[in-house]
């Protein structure tokens, strides 16, 4: 599948994406009280795949298979990347979690760059710059504050995911976008289930809370919303699409005001600039250097 010049359809998608992303911060840190990180993703990971099992009739098995290398590669980063996230969410809190890991606007147009020798538009580049900023001014990082090794993680967890969506843009025109999702899907669950005992203390502690936190995540924060991903992608550049997804620590905010977290005077201020990277990033982009291929 060929990804198509940026419309208003996979902006849409992936704006709904980070919406439903922005919400799931509080769960998994509330997740993470009843079970250890690595374990809860591949419980998490390997519901999505179930959930997604009808793929491997359309587009069926002979497509997944041919995206399984892509499938495997986009797993271990996604494995990785949440197990990371979920590791360092107790100690950072969900809200700054979230401005920490949109850091990826940052770093996705830089492995674009790296990956593809394709600059960026100077918009789409001011306004990724201008999102990383206000992600840095929500999150306190460079106010004065001083990174813990859980920001460090997290920080991590955001270069993994801008791989992926570098990584997705690379795969899409060869494959299936089912196919694709399916196949990172599964290995991102199985190799999580393979490194749990070896990386951590197993522990899931069954309760009606946890399993309403997993199926929520497993079916629509995994199984749609990486499959909207999948459909975005399709229609812009991975640049594009982390601009996009920087508006995820501000609705992550909101959620977290609406729960009763109150919002400091730098997280509103942080969160005005990030909305106004991805609208200097997304009105009359620049015809032809950095279109999709």
């Amino acid at each position: 599948m060929t990804p198509s010049r940026p419309s208003w359809k996979g902006d849409a998608a992936l704006v709904v994406c980070a919406v439903g992303w922005g919400a799931t911060f509080p769960l998994v840190d509330a997740a993470m009280r009843s079970a250890s990180p690595v374990a809860f993703n591949a419980a998490r990971f390997l519901l999505a795949a179930a959930a997604l099992g009808w793929i491997l009739v359309v587009p069926g098995p002979r497509a997944v298979r041919r995206a399984a290398g892509w499938g495997v590669a986009l797993g271990v980063l996604l494995a990785a990347g949440f197990s990371l996230q979920a590791w360092a969410m107790p100690q950072v809190g969900p809200t700054r979690s979230a401005f920490l890991t949109a850091f990826y606007v940052i770093f996705t147009p830089l492995l674009d760059w790296l990956a593809t020798g394709r600059r960026p538009p100077a918009s789409t580049a001011a306004g990724a710059l201008l999102a990383f900023v206000g992600a840095g001014v929500m999150s306190g990082v460079g106010l004065g504050g001083s990174p813990t090794r859980a920001d460090l993680a997290t920080l991590a967890a955001a270069l993994l995911f801008a791989g992926q969506l570098v990584g997705l843009h690379a795969a899409l025109p060869g494959h299936s976008s089912r196919a694709l999702l399916f196949a990172q899907v599964l290995a991102t669950g199985l190799i999580c289930a393979a490194a749990a005992p070896l990386l951590e203390t197993v522990r899931f502690d069954p309760s009606p809370g946890l399993a309403a936190r997993l199926l929520f995540l497993a079916l629509v924060a995994t199984a749609l919303f990486l499959g909207l991903q999948n459909y975005g992608q399709t229609h812009t550049t991975p640049t594009r699409a982390a601009i996009l997804f920087a508006s995820e620590p501000v609705w992550a905010a909101l959620f977290g005001r609406l729960a009763g977290e109150a919002l400091s005077a730098h997280e509103v201020a942080g969160a005005l600039v990030v909305l106004a990277g991805i609208v200097v990033a997304t009105v009359h982009p620049r015809s032809g250097g950095g279109s999709p291929r």
